[in-house]
């Protein structure tokens, strides 16, 4: 399962945003991936993604065992660092299955607030190498 990224169709458009659909490549035979819509809002003045949303278009049934009735779920973004695109700031959703005839659902959520530059191995270790030199035995 992949997003066509280079098929992408221009749902709104306003000055400073524009909201695309990007559709759902790939095959899977439990999972049918038409029923599903990605919404992706992309600042004009940044080029960054600002927030991506997922939504059951339709309920479909897995396997006789579950059927999946509703769901959504969207992460926004923010640039932590100019030097470095956007990371996921919120993660939200909510569902709503049956897992054996008996309804589950449920939400999710997780905000991200506190954010610190953790330095990479290269930047970490300062090693200078020595000219090579030969042993004689």
């Amino acid at each position: 399962m992949n997003l066509d990224v280079e098929h992408p169709l221009v749902v709104a458009d306003d000055p400073e945003r524009i909201v695309l659909e990007v559709p759902l490549l790939g095959r899977t035979k439990d999972i049918p991936l038409e029923k599903f819509q990605i919404l992706v809002r992309i600042g004009k003045a940044a080029r960054q993604v600002e927030h991506v949303g997922l939504t059951l278009r339709e309920s479909f049934r897995v396997k006789l065992v579950a059927k999946v009735k509703a769901g959504e779920a969207s992460m926004d973004f923010t640039v932590v660092d100019p030097k470095f695109g956007p990371l996921v700031t919120t993660l939200t959703g909510t569902f709503d299955v049956s897992l054996l005839f008996i309804p589950v659902n449920g939400t999710f959520a997780r905000t991200r607030t506190d954010w610190q530059r953790v330095k990479s191995f290269d930047e970490r270790l300062k090693v200078r190498l020595a000219p090579l030199q030969m042993l004689d035995f």
